[in-house]
């Protein structure tokens, strides 16, 4: 049986001859008795959608963070965020994912607040302080 991983990664072939040496590696080893390697994965299914209030609600009262900040710390344009809580637009994809995952476990957003350049998406001194409050807090309640 020769080297899968060679031939997958031949860039010279075509996905027929491809798929024809997979096919044939799989009958190679049906015939030899090699077990074959078969994995079932469930993966989950998409999020909940989050409606407006719920959007505005986590940036006010879990975050408290003005509409710059958040959209920076969820990775979308400020314009992009706005849209979401003035329900002219849902978040999808990773945004909605991202945006569950910060429902559950909010300090997750604040694991890389600064980019590696050093530059902190937080600005004002009161806005990292409750930054800072806000990991503290988010400590506690993960260390009980």
């Amino acid at each position: 049986m020769q080297n899968k991983r060679k031939a997958l990664h031949n860039e010279n072939k075509t996905f027929f001859e491809i798929g024809k040496e997979a096919l044939e590696d799989v009958i190679d080893a049906i015939k030899n008795n090699v077990p074959l390697t078969v994995r079932h994965v469930e993966l989950p299914g998409p999020p909940p959608q989050v409606g407006s209030k719920e959007i505005v609600k986590m940036r006010t009262k879990t975050f408290r963070m003005s509409q710059h900040v958040f959209a920076s710390m969820l990775n979308v344009a400020p314009k992009t965020l706005q849209s979401w809580e003035q329900g002219r637009n849902v978040p999808t994809g990773a945004a909605l994912k991202l945006l569950q995952v910060a429902q559950k476990h909010p300090n997750v957003l604040f694991e890389q607040v600064e980019p590696a350049g050093g530059v902190s998406v937080v600005k004002s001194k009161s806005t990292k302080a409750r930054v800072a409050a806000f990991r503290k807090s988010a400590a506690r309640k993960v260390s009980r």
